[in-house]
């Protein structure tokens, strides 16, 4: 990813920032409008950065081959149709993500992490995290098949050693480890897209 573009740039400061306003949002909500038939309203410079930042999965080659694995983490939140205590969702999501389950993540872009400390780090910035029992999940992810781009270099927050896809691609659980306060550690594995909407 060597002499990225002016808008290249912008789009990958836009999703980096760290800008209480959450950027990144608002390039998702593009992201929506595009592929899930949402209607956001949405700046037509969000629109630009999430095109460009799309683009760039056409244009450069995977560069994380020398990344064995790389991480994922997350607050656990409640899609569920029913009243869950924070013990009661941290049990329903990691009964849902079991051995050998398939699941695919909401977003069509999707950061990981190429540092587990980092990925953990990230989760807890997150404005839903509430305390240290706040449901949380790091996904740990070996096996890829789809292209993953490493933007760090030209982020702007360059310690979050930032990872992007793009693309509803299908995961598999391999393995999951359980701590205490509602965090788990969930192994994944990239499998073809088939037999899972």
């Amino acid at each position: 990813m060597n002499n990225l573009l002016v808008n290249e740039k912008k789009a990958i400061h836009y999703w980096t920032s760290p800008s209480k306003f959450r950027l990144y949002r608002e390039i998702k909500k593009a992201c929506e409008n595009k592929y899930s038939n949402a209607t956001h309203d949405v700046e037509q410079s969000f629109i630009d950065c999430f095109n460009s930042l799309e683009h760039l999965f056409t244009k450069y080659e995977d560069n994380t081959a020398s990344h064995k694995a790389i991480y994922r983490a997350d607050i656990i939140e409640n899609k569920y149709s029913k009243e869950l205590s924070d013990d009661g969702l941290f049990l329903q999501f990691c009964n849902d993500h079991s051995k050998d389950e398939i699941f695919k993540f909401d977003d069509m872009i999707c950061s990981f992490s190429s540092c587990h400390a980092q990925a953990n780090k990230i989760a807890t910035k997150n404005d839903k995290y509430k305390n240290e029992r706040t449901p949380r999940v790091l996904f740990i992810l070996e096996n890829r098949i789809s292209k993953y781009l490493y933007i760090a270099d030209y982020s702007q927050l360059p310690e979050e050693k930032e990872i992007l896809t793009f693309g509803k691609n299908s995961f598999k659980v391999v393995n999951q480890e359980v701590f205490e306060n509602n965090y788990v550690e969930i192994s994944i594995v990239e499998i073809e897209n088939k037999g899972i909407g």
